[in-house]
């Protein structure tokens, strides 16, 4: 484009002095080489139309040829100008799918080697866990601050403060180092111990709130997974209910 520009300028400046050229006289011809002539008498009769039909001889000739170079200067710069603005656009669309490739594989990749949390589907009789001061404790099935596939909803009966029990299932990959926090304040996410009686259960842990009953409430995980990615999960829940499924990513 600039070069464009550039040739433009310079076929101007041409023509321009071309046509100065053209219309000054050649040098040389001025009032000290002339030689006096003595005027010819001629018979003719005198032109009576004083000299209007005959032209003078140093009439201007029109010069179009730089016009029109001008006007195909100016039509290859406007050319250039709607190429460049077209390969452009192109180009910004081309990359714009690129990054949204790029991101949709990494959305993959993180969710192919992250955990994926739901609400555990099978039965169970007993969740163990161990307290804070090192002892064995555990919470039945059967009690009502446990959720389960057959107890979809707390009772709004249940005291405040209450531990709900979310049992979870992971079917996707392992993770460590994780780090729970959103909506629900002093939530945790917790496993049992390595007990002959125990399964394993990985479940949500978190005072009830009979004012945020059934309130949608977020629960974000951050952690790193077994090939070193550092990666952040937001998932749903409604509090005191058998609900807790993953937004971010979808």
């Amino acid at each position: 484009m600039k070069t464009l520009l550039a040739v433009f300028i310079l076929t101007c400046g041409f023509f321009g002095v071309l046509a100065q050229t053209q219309t000054n006289p050649p040098v040389g011809t001025n009032a000290t080489n002339s030689v006096l002539q003595t005027p010819a008498i001629s018979n003719a009769p005198a032109n009576t139309n004083g000299g209007l039909l005959t032209p003078p001889n140093n009439a201007p000739v029109t010069d179009w040829s730089k016009y029109v170079a001008i006007v195909v200067s100016i039509l290859a710069l406007g050319y250039t100008i709607l190429k460049d603005t077209r390969t452009n656009k192109r180009m910004a669309k081309i990359e714009k799918e690129q990054e949204r490739e790029k991101h949709e594989a990494a959305n993959r990749r993180a969710k192919a080697s992250a955990p994926y949390l739901t609400p555990l589907r099978k039965m169970f009789n007993m969740i163990y866990e161990t307290n804070d001061d090192g002892g064995m404790g555990g919470w039945s099935g059967m009690n009502a601050n446990v959720l389960s596939i057959t107890r979809k909803e707390l009772t709004k009966d249940v005291p405040e403060k209450t531990p709900v029990i979310l049992p979870l299932e992971n079917s996707g990959k392992r993770a460590r180092r994780v780090r729970i926090s959103g909506d629900i304040p002093e939530v945790e996410l917790r496993q049992e111990p390595e007990m002959r009686s125990a399964n394993g259960i990985i479940f949500l842990k978190y005072p009830y709130s009979p004012s945020e009953h059934g309130k949608t409430q977020k629960v974000i995980l951050k952690f790193e997974t077994e090939d070193g990615l550092e990666l952040t999960h937001t998932y749903e829940t409604r509090h005191g209910c058998f609900e807790f499924h993953r937004i971010d990513p979808e």
